[in-house]
């Protein structure tokens, strides 16, 4: 699973996919924040990660703010939630929040 949206002026991207880390660890899911034309897995373009795959919406306001909407992720499974990654600014939303 990989998806990607681009920033209203193409500039930017954001991609959610589930990585495997091999067989002693559980898959998870990236969302990053990277160039357009950059890799879409690096870690220092990590927004957010949690535990096992999730259904993730993520939407553009413009070109500096990110919208992301977990309809799946309890707090639990969330293990990284960056508010800014580069120039961009990041807003979580979480619909399981028990």
């Amino acid at each position: 699973m990989i998806w990607s949206k681009a920033s209203p002026d193409g500039k930017m991207m954001a991609t959610v996919f589930a990585r495997d880390c091999g067989a002693t660890t559980k898959e998870v899911t990236w969302v990053t924040v990277h160039l357009n034309s950059g890799k879409y897995d690096r870690e220092r373009d990590i927004a957010m990660t949690a535990e096992r795959p999730q259904k993730i919406e993520i939407s553009w306001t413009d070109n500096h703010n990110l919208s992301v909407r977990c309809l799946t992720c309890r707090p639990s499974e969330v293990h990284a939630q960056r508010a800014k990654v580069g120039f961009v600014n990041i807003n979580y939303t979480f619909d399981l929040e028990r």
